[in-house]
């Protein structure tokens, strides 16, 4: 990965504001002051985030199931290892050659690194590992902008299609464009929303 780069994180707004201020000389002038704010990521949101994490449950609870069965009528340490490898197995081949999993295709999310990008396989293994990791489900409650342990360790995203097409668009040095009507294309709102 190259370092020259923007990240997803470092896009940055311009807000123009006219103001009156003292001169050095004390008198009151008008100015013009450009402001930059950070754009933040809009991240999925922590229902879409249960919702996926429900489905991919329920997913892999349906491909598990004949292996649960299989492990009742011959108890075996070999069947809980299966069911654990179908759980690595699902996320990562899911996650790594469709950035998404089943639950992910359900709300319209995918995952991508710091600069939008598929993210590479070491990341991807590092993000299942995490998830094993007792309290990674209820880490979104003291994480904030909805993101879980395995996104922020593994410094990932799991934000929507559209999400992504207006980073591309904004980090491609696509600028805002006016409507007939004076008004800003919808998908540059973030421009003018300060």
């Amino acid at each position: 990965m190259t370092t020259d780069r923007k990240k997803i994180t470092d896009i940055f707004r311009e807000k123009l504001v006219t103001r009156k201020e003292h001169n050095e000389y004390g008198e009151i002038e008008t100015v013009d002051r450009v402001f930059k704010i950070k754009r933040p990521v809009d991240n999925l949101s922590s229902t879409r985030r249960l919702i996926n994490f429900f489905v991919d449950w329920l997913s892999l609870t349906l491909i598990q199931y004949p292996i649960r069965v299989m492990n009742q009528a011959n108890p075996s340490w070999t069947w809980i290892l299966v069911s654990i490898f179908i759980v690595f197995s699902y996320y990562i081949l899911f996650e790594y050659y469709l950035q998404r999993t089943i639950g992910k295709f359900v709300t319209g999310s995918l995952v991508v690194n710091e600069y939008g990008d598929r993210p590479d396989f070491k990341t991807i293994c590092l993000r299942t590992l995490i998830r094993i990791f007792p309290f990674d489900i209820v880490s979104f409650f003291w994480q904030g902008e909805n993101r879980w342990w395995h996104d922020t360790w593994t410094r990932t995203y799991v934000i929507t299609k559209d999400e992504l097409s207006l980073i591309t668009r904004i980090l491609a040095g696509e600028k805002p464009k006016r409507t007939d009507q004076g008004k800003w294309d919808e998908w540059h709102s973030w421009q003018q929303n300060v």
